[in-house]
């Protein structure tokens, strides 16, 4: 699990409609995942546990109620967690509580993370954003968990896969059990590509809702 720096520069002004509206260029932009804890809508039922979060609260900034470029995409937690919060425009040293701007500022620098999957922030901002959006609730240190967990196993596979070709051929060798060595890491290997890419892909799309609705419509 990664922060990624949302590009708001690729993102043009919708020409009609409002922000209920364009959620899924939001999903896009963010690669799907939560602009602020970084989970990706795989692990969290889709789009439909997924808000419009507007950065700027638009309780107090209501010129900006449909700016795209005020809007970010947000897990429905984390951005009710935030809700109406905003306790001052962003610093630039980040010395004071506030929400750094995500199109701005690379969040993968403002954190720092341990071997249990708790992240912990490096500046006032950032700790202020732990402790007021609870980015350390269990599901998220699941996942944090078991992304290393994946890291390390691939990283073991590599190495055992290079072993295995390096001792390959030598008369010594048990090639009845070298086979099944190679085996498992293939079968391991393999788990671990699926594992990977369980966690990018999209539960259901939007028009699998809108198609579920026009056939309860119908009725």
């Amino acid at each position: 699990m990664k922060w990624i720096l949302v590009c708001k520069k690729k993102t043009a002004q919708p020409a009609s409609g409002n922000y209920r509206e364009w959620k899924e260029i939001l999903a896009k932009e963010a690669k799907n995942q939560c602009v602020y804890c970084a989970i990706h809508e795989a692990a969290f039922g889709g789009t439909r546990n997924f808000h419009v979060e507007h950065y700027r609260p638009k309780s107090i900034f209501k010129k900006l109620t449909n700016n795209i470029k005020n809007l970010f995409y947000a897990c429905a937690i984390c951005n009710t967690f935030k809700g109406d919060d905003w306790p001052c425009e962003p610093h630039i040293a980040f010395s004071v509580a506030c929400y750094p701007d995500a199109s701005k500022t690379d969040y993968n620098q403002l954190f720092e993370l341990d071997l249990t999957g708790e992240i912990k922030g490096k500046f006032v901002a950032s700790k202020y954003m732990v402790e007021k959006l609870y980015l350390n609730r269990p599901q998220l240190l699941m996942e944090r968990r078991t992304a290393n967990a994946r890291i390390r196993l691939d990283s073991v596979i590599e190495r055992l896969t290079a072993s295995t070709k390096a001792i390959t051929g030598s008369a010594q060798v048990d090639q009845e059990g070298l086979k099944l060595l190679a085996r498992a890491i293939k079968l391991l290997g393999e788990s671990s590509k699926l594992q990977t890419n369980l966690a990018k892909i999209r539960p259901y799309k939007p028009q699998h809702i809108e198609r579920t609705s026009k056939k309860k419509a119908k009725r």
